[in-house]
């Protein structure tokens, strides 16, 4: 992407929201930022152990357990920013915690099931691995909640250490079990290890003097809170988990109809895209949402705020992009072997997916905030319905690149939509305040 100078975005974000923001936004993106180095250095070498059938494996394992990881949270973490005073905040983390707990065992009660998961996906590298899911589920989940905990104290250091020390681990792990001869499961063992091993270094670190407020429990206060923020659950929950299902429908749908490899290049694909986009979405978003909801509870309009971030974000994203288009399919060749060329030419069909991923998702909390869970609800399932017409389209041609193809536009023209309602709900706020 384009080349921003660091004072140059720290001056931007200090116009847009005062000190205290430029000081956790550097915190956040300068974590994320090392942690998306060590990530994308590691894949040179990765690429040249593992075949493209094991990150295929790798990519279906991922994507079921992302499902699980939705459902154990029910949104619950989203609630843990909201309230005004920490003893509601408390109750709400330990809401989430408990339902964490509960799909995660239900998870592991899952793995009587894998021969259906082996059948339909066609790969034995599937079963054999099963049973790690339900670690794997349960160690990041845990983390969603804590990240979400840490946001709301102001603990941006918390966050970007983890990010770092995630990717550390990860790609330690993964080269290590590659040299060991492990390709089969190398990955997927990495997966599920690190985010434990990075957790609790983290907790410790940042709450061995604190941590015993967040397990002293007030069930009447976990029922009132487990009811006052229901929605979550209700619509929210639903919302993400149609959210991330449509993400993975390539994984989840085409693996029995085209081959294991080709999942493979889509997932490297997703993963050198999605993944820098995501981790600076969601750092904007921790930042983001924090800053919001205080200047709603506080009754300050913030359609200006927005507005300029919205300029800002495609102003830098436009040209980048347009770069990146026509020097993709050379840069992932150079990068991971000419093997991979193809995972370059499917990026170069996400590109505008991504553009408008940058802008909705960093803003997705605003929904939240005035409580338009069903609306977004009903956004999912409209993206549902336009990506899996995409696919079925794209299959009559019997060609997998135009599955992908039809399948991101229809990603892209959703999203899009949701970005102007989302603007339209803080514009229609900002009337309310001057009326009122």
């Amino acid at each position: 992407m384009q080349n921003i100078g660091c004072k140059d975005y720290q001056m931007y974000i200090k116009q847009l929201f005062g000190k205290d923001v430029v000081r956790n936004t550097t915190t956040v993106l300068s974590g994320n930022a090392i942690a998306q180095i060590i990530s994308l250095a590691i894949y040179p070498l990765l690429t040249r152990i593992y075949s493209p059938d094991d990150f295929g494996v790798l990519t279906i394992f991922l994507s079921l357990g992302g499902i699980w990881i939705i459902i154990a949270g029910a949104e619950y973490y989203n609630a843990v920013m909201l309230p005004k005073s920490k003893e509601r905040a408390v109750a709400c983390f330990q809401v989430s915690l408990i339902t964490i707990i509960l799909v995660s065992v239900i998870c592991a009660i899952s793995i009587a099931l894998k021969d259906l998961f082996v059948q339909w996906y066609n790969s034995e590298k599937l079963g054999e691995w099963y049973f790690l899911l339900p670690f794997y589920v349960l160690f990041s989940a845990l983390w969603i909640l804590m990240q979400h905990w840490y946001g709301r104290e102001k603990n941006f250091k918390a966050i970007s250490g983890y990010q770092i020390g995630l990717s550390s681990v990860n790609a330690g792990m993964k080269s290590g079990f590659g040299f060991a001869g492990l390709t089969s499961g190398g990955m997927i063992w990495s997966m599920t290890i690190a985010p434990l091993i990075t957790l609790v270094v983290n907790v410790f670190i940042h709450l061995k003097n604190s941590i015993k407020d967040l397990f002293t429990f007030d069930w009447g206060a976990i029922r009132h809170e487990a009811s006052v923020y229901s929605n979550f659950p209700k619509y929210a929950m639903p919302r993400m988990l149609l959210h991330y299902t449509i993400g993975v429908l390539p994984a989840l749908i085409l693996s029995p109809y085209f081959s294991i490899e080709q999942i493979g290049f889509y997932g490297m694909a997703v993963t050198l895209s999605q993944k820098p986009v995501t981790m600076c979405t969601q750092s904007m978003y921790s930042v983001l949402f924090q800053k919001i909801s205080k200047m709603v509870n506080d009754g300050i309009p913030i359609a200006a705020t927005i507005r300029k971030y919205i300029i800002y974000i495609l102003a830098v994203t436009i040209p980048s992009f347009t770069v990146l288009y026509f020097t993709l399919p050379w840069l992932t060749s150079v990068l991971l072997g000419e093997e991979w060329r193809y995972t370059g030419e499917l990026i170069q069909v996400m590109l505008v997916f991504l553009a408008s991923m940058l802008v909705t998702s960093t803003l997705n909390f605003i929904p939240d905030i005035f409580q338009k869970q069903k609306t977004t609800l009903l956004f999912e399932i409209v993206n549902l319905l336009c990506s899996l017409s995409a696919i079925f389209i794209g299959m009559q041609t019997n060609n997998f690149h135009t599955v992908i193809t039809l399948l991101f536009q229809a990603y892209a023209l959703v999203w899009v939509a949701e970005g102007f309602w989302i603007y339209h709900l803080v514009k229609m706020y900002d009337r309310q305040l001057k009326q009122s």
